[in-house]
């Protein structure tokens, strides 16, 4: 398979903003707990727990995650999310079949998160829909 670098790519620019969320009603634990029973019994390998694990404890974990989803959300500052429910394993799909394997633009990305990423983004758009 060929292969590209990015090393000798411009740097790219970052522009820093302060926003925050106004009228940010914060998520109840129900509403988390919600999310997590409606979410499919799959997992990425980077989870830490299982999905069915996670589901069976949701009534005893979901006021932390509500509390650590708000706080996130309310202060605009992804620090008080721990740097694993950021990653996702990126896995490389072949587009359609009968493309040349060899060639790295016949393959499209296909991001796998965490079930807490997940969970976050769910529990993030409840009070709104």
């Amino acid at each position: 398979m060929r292969q590209h670098s990015t090393s000798d790519a411009t740097e790219p620019d970052y522009v820093m903003t302060v926003c925050t969320f106004g009228d940010f009603r914060p998520v109840s634990p129900d509403k988390v707990a919600e999310a997590v029973r409606k979410m499919p019994n799959k997992q990425c390998s980077s989870d830490p727990m299982p999905t069915w694990l996670l589901t069976e404890c949701i009534d005893d974990l979901a006021p932390y995650l509500c509390q650590m989803f708000s706080l996130s959300l309310q202060s605009g500052v992804d620090r008080v999310v721990p740097a694993a429910f950021k990653t996702a394993v990126i896995c490389p799909r072949i587009k359609k079949a009968g493309l040349d394997q060899s060639d790295v633009k016949s393959y499209r990305p296909i991001s796998n998160l965490t079930v807490m990423s997940d969970c976050r983004r769910s529990a993030s758009v409840l009070p709104f829909g």
